[in-house]
């Protein structure tokens, strides 16, 4: 299984934060990752705690992100008792990747902390 997964792409839509019955924030979302110039993948990714908190207020749907963590499978029956499986990217650390004034959206004008949520050029693959 791979543990350090490095992936820069776009959120597919805005972020949603649940709640556990616990009170720990999750959210999961697509990220839309480019292969090549025909070419994109989307990968299921998912976010706890703080991450999550930060990545529901300061992220929407277009946010250039880099996100750093490691693959999980699973599965689980659906309502027909069809057993289905699971790929996705349980996210770790999160960097923000698109420039203050990169977009039209009035969320720019937030400060947004990037204390423990930036990826150094040493975690980029390539």
């Amino acid at each position: 299984m791979l543990n350090n997964v490095v992936l820069v792409g776009r959120l597919t839509k805005d972020i949603e934060i649940r709640k556990t019955q616990s009170g720990k924030s999750v959210t999961s979302f697509t990220l839309a990752v480019q292969e090549s110039k025909d070419e994109t993948e989307f990968l299921d990714c998912t976010a706890w705690g703080n991450t999550a908190d930060l990545m529901g207020t300061y992220l929407h749907k277009g946010s250039m992100v880099g996100v750093k963590g490691r693959l999980s499978k699973r599965s689980y029956e659906d309502t027909t008792g069809r057993k289905v499986y699971v790929t996705e990217v349980i996210v770790e650390r999160v960097a923000f990747l698109d420039s203050k004034n990169s977009n039209q959206d009035s969320r720019n004008d937030i400060e947004v902390p990037t204390q423990g949520i930036e990826l150094t050029a040493d975690d980029l693959p390539f």
